[in-house]
């Protein structure tokens, strides 16, 4: 292992480690959380963010390519195996990634031309033409809904639903704590079941 590599992998341990403390922090203040902690956690999940992408450099595909996606499995298991010295849970450690991912996604498309990051199928633009992009796709799915419904107030509301949790990003619904993240789990785990209820609902039997 090259000493580059193990520092910027000793260096996104501290920061896992720091990002802890604050999650803890967070927890011990309840309800009242201080603007500074949570500035304090963005802030670490932006900077576990920019050594995790700069570790791919140190990760080769098949091709003999560096990395930049992430999706060689040394490179994965090599971040579970610094998840597990910063003390996180497999549970806990999958939270922290969701957010994370959040910012390397953005600058993974900051660092990588438009070329690069079509090549490797990833989604080009900036967080904002990406949001336009789900935007316009929301009103397609819509506007079929509206032209095809049989009953076009039920249609409207299912698919009201569905732009209304668009809205609610994986990296906003991560960074809840306490009492909001207990409630978004329970909310979020009717909200499946009355989903695969409506589902059956429409699925033609076999």
């Amino acid at each position: 292992m090259s000493d580059a590599r193990d520092e910027l992998s000793e260096t996104l341990v501290k920061t896992l480690r720091a990002l802890r403390r604050t999650a803890a922090a967070i927890e011990r203040a309840g309800r009242e959380v201080p603007d500074d902690l949570t500035a304090r956690r963005t802030a670490l999940y932006r900077e576990a963010a920019q050594w995790a992408f700069d570790l791919r450099e140190y990760f080769l595909t098949a091709e003999n390519e560096p990395d930049w996606s992430g999706r060689t499995g040394a490179y994965k298991a090599h971040l579970r195996d610094l998840y597990d010295r910063a003390g996180y849970s497999r549970e806990d450690a999958a939270t922290v990634q969701v957010a994370v991912r959040y910012h390397l996604g953005r600058l993974v498309r900051d660092r990588l031309g438009a070329a690069t990051v079509t090549e490797l199928g990833l989604t080009p633009g900036g967080y904002v033409e990406r949001k336009r992009e789900a935007r316009q796709a929301t009103l397609a799915e819509l506007d079929a809904v509206r032209n095809a419904a049989s009953s076009p107030d039920v249609s409207r509301a299912i698919a009201g639903a569905l732009v209304v949790l668009q809205r609610v990003s994986v990296a906003e619904v991560a960074e809840l704590h306490g009492t909001a993240r207990t409630q978004a789990r329970t909310v979020l785990s009717r909200l499946v079941r009355r989903a695969e209820e409506l589902r059956e609902a429409v699925t033609p039997e076999e």
